[in-house]
């Protein structure tokens, strides 16, 4: 009987139209803010932005999680070097809005230079030995290794 009342209930609620949050696409703004704040990939972590929460094995950081806007950051740091050696930038929800492509990889490029490579609509890649980075315009990630 309990499972027919919570079914009943449940239909009523989608048949009434009452719409489930949708999570936004990442502005540009968001993508602006990380990509200018975040240390760049192979650099030294010198200070991180407050939305990003270190992590440490003893006093060295060793990796660095955090969300701003509707973006999630991910980072691995080399404990000797200090050198950040992986990054992933990527939307908290599928949501993307792919007219923001062409601002995110003029920041990009402003930080790391021109793309090696730019796959119209799809990539844009920078590569330089150990130095892969890539900008995937149909899901939104910038992930990259050094």
């Amino acid at each position: 009987m309990r499972k027919i009342l919570v079914l009943v209930v449940l239909s009523f609620i989608l048949a009434s139209g009452l719409a489930l949050p949708v999570q936004a696409a990442p502005s540009v703004e968001n993508y602006q803010e990380v990509i200018n704040s975040v240390p760049s990939l192979g650099s030294s972590v010198r200070s991180l932005p407050q939305y990003i929460t270190p992590q440490k094995m003893g006093d060295y950081i060793i990796a660095f999680d955090g969300t701003y806007g509707e973006l999630e950051i991910h980072g691995n740091v080399d404990p000797q070097s200090a050198r950040v050696t992986f990054l992933v930038i990527q939307p908290v929800s599928a949501t993307i809005d792919t007219s923001v492509a062409g601002s995110v990889a003029d920041c990009l490029s402003y930080k790391y230079g021109r793309a090696t490579t730019v796959i119209p609509g799809e990539a844009y890649i920078w590569s330089k030995g150990n130095f892969q980075f890539q900008y995937a315009v149909t899901s939104g990630i910038i992930t990259g290794n050094y």
